[in-house]
């Protein structure tokens, strides 16, 4: 078998390639890398069609949305493909799951606030309080001890 149709794939190796070397820290693929990835990547897609079109309802030749968010919320193994696929909901109900979120990340705010608050006062100095600051004093300012009389 030759090298270059060990390495043939469906998918451009270019934008395999782009997305690698996009990475942080990564200065430079190697190109064995690269084909490597890109077959792995279409294996997966396939392996993904595949068992979404044996789940599907249709007779039809057609694999929807609905096939395949069953399928990742289905099978363990694509559990990293929730968050991307999620299962479908009507627009009144996202928006009162949105605002849930939204009401829980506020409260969320306000407890830290408020705890950043407490613990700024704990750190205050127990010498410096208004008693002690009166006139811009201290407690001990004002006259020294050697010089009281008695």
């Amino acid at each position: 078998m030759s090298k270059k149709k060990a390495t043939a794939t469906c998918l451009p190796m270019s934008r395999t390639a782009r997305i690698m070397n996009s990475a942080i820290g990564v200065d430079c693929v190697n190109q064995d890398m690269i084909a490597l990835a890109t077959k792995a990547t279409e294996i997966f897609i396939q392996d993904l069609t595949r068992k979404a079109y044996e789940l599907s309802d249709d007779d039809s030749n057609v694999i929807t949305y609905d096939d395949i968010q069953r399928l990742v919320h289905a099978e363990p193994q694509y559990d990293f493909l929730v968050e991307w696929i999620p299962k479908r909901m009507k627009f009144s109900e996202a928006l009162a799951r949105y605002e849930e979120t939204r009401a829980r990340m506020q409260q969320k705010s306000d407890e830290q606030t408020q705890s950043n608050m407490i613990s700024r006062d704990d750190e205050k100095d127990p010498n410096c309080n208004e008693a002690n600051l009166t006139n811009g004093r201290g407690p001990d300012d004002g006259e020294d001890d050697h010089n009281k009389e008695e």
